[in-house]
């Protein structure tokens, strides 16, 4: 049993060494062009742009909402006193 957990820990470490091995390899990822990174900042930009547009109108018909509740509430008020 002791030898059985002797060569599991050492194929735990030799798996681990190559794998810090191989992340270390120096290899840079190079940069986009300008033209790429230009395009890719334009997505994005209309990506963000198609995801807040419905929050702001959820947003809008919720302040919307909360008003008219008020308004009925302080009509409710009134009409009680």
């Amino acid at each position: 049993m002791s030898n059985f957990r002797f060569l599991i820990g050492g194929l735990c470490s030799v798996m681990v060494v190559a794998g810090l091995c191989t992340g270390c390899s120096g290899d840079k990822e190079q940069e986009p062009s300008g033209a790429v990174r230009q395009m890719t900042d334009n997505m994005a930009d209309k990506a963000v742009q198609e995801i807040r547009q419905p929050l702001e109108k959820a947003q809008h018909a919720r302040d919307v909402a909360n008003a008219h509740l008020n308004a009925v509430d302080e009509g409710l008020r009134q009409s009680s006193q």
